[in-house]
């Protein structure tokens, strides 16, 4: 695969089939700064591959999120390739039928699973018990913000979108998924284009957001 052009240069490892983090003088200020950097980006190579061994690091460090009674409820499905028009053709052609997008805007529909590489479908499946249902969810949302960190960590540009698309009966089909599966995020991954700009930050600052209870 040609995945690493345009993307940072790695040190390649001894086993050929693990991944090499770029070294670092101390982790803990490694994770800081991963946090600190970490912003969702729309603007990506749509044609320039993402290296298997990077998707493969990443999904491993998401499974690492913290899950209550170790249920691991999420799971990932990596939708790359010509299953993206397959899956974008599903989404438009249930949308126009619904009388959610206009037929004329079918092709628009579609296109939105070309705008990355690949799109990892983030989901799990509803516990019966709502307690653990919700604390499910919450799991699966940890998993993406390390699948999040993850692959920028290693270069690479991400965005989570969810919208009317998390709902479609046709996407879960199209992807695999069980009809009662419930999606938390469509993960769209690649090379960020070199002119992507990145806009300020829009956060309120944490002294506005947090209380301090000592007593």
């Amino acid at each position: 695969m040609n995945g690493n052009q345009g993307g940072p240069q790695m040190r390649q490892p001894e086993d050929p089939t693990q991944f090499a983090w770029p070294l670092e003088p101390h982790a803990g200020t490694a994770v800081l700064a991963a946090i600190e950097a970490r912003r969702s980006t729309a603007r990506m190579d749509t044609e320039t591959e993402v290296p298997q061994a990077a998707l493969e690091r990443a999904l491993a460090l998401a499974t690492l999120a913290p899950n209550h009674r170790l249920t691991q409820p999420w799971r990932f499905s990596v939708v790359r390739g010509d299953a993206r028009r397959r899956v974008g053709a599903a989404m438009s052609d249930e949308s126009v039928a619904s009388g959610r997008v206009a037929p004329q805007r079918a092709p628009l529909e579609a296109a939105k699973w070309l705008r990355a590489p690949v799109v990892v479908v983030v989901s799990h499946i509803p516990a019966a018990d709502p307690v653990m249902c919700h604390e499910d969810r919450l799991a699966t949302g940890a998993a993406v913000q390390n699948l999040l960190l993850a692959l920028g960590a290693q270069g690479l540009a991400t965005m989570w979108r969810t919208g009317a698309a998390a709902a479609s009966a046709a996407v879960k089909e199209a992807v695999g998924l069980a009809p009662e599966e419930e999606i938390v995020a469509f993960v769209y991954v690649g090379w960020p284009l070199a002119d992507a700009a990145l806009p300020p930050r829009r956060r309120r600052p944490q002294e506005e957001l947090t209380r301090w209870i000592d007593a």
